[in-house]
């Protein structure tokens, strides 16, 4: 999955995304959820300027299943702190 997922281009791949993520979770797959993954879709995002629509999607765990690591943390937060969003 993350490697069909990391050819996300447009804003619009990226919505698909998010449904594909949203009922992958409901599978008996998911237990074997990769870091990896988080990992590809924290730099999708970050890629193509869409931090911010990040944020729900980590929030809501049962419904997504995304736990960071520390890289993908860090990204993230650099990200953040780059654009002096402190909030």
């Amino acid at each position: 999955l993350a490697a069909k997922l990391a050819n996300v281009e447009t804003t619009d791949d990226l919505k698909m995304t998010e449904t594909i993520l949203e009922k992958f979770r409901y599978t008996p797959e998911a237990l074997e959820f990769q870091p990896s993954l988080t990992y590809c879709l924290v730099r999708n995002y970050l890629d193509l300027g869409q931090k911010e629509r990040m944020i729900p999607l980590l929030q809501d765990k049962l419904k997504y299943g995304l736990y960071l690591d520390r890289f993908s943390a860090n990204l993230i937060l650099n990200a953040f702190l780059i654009d002096k969003k402190y909030k």
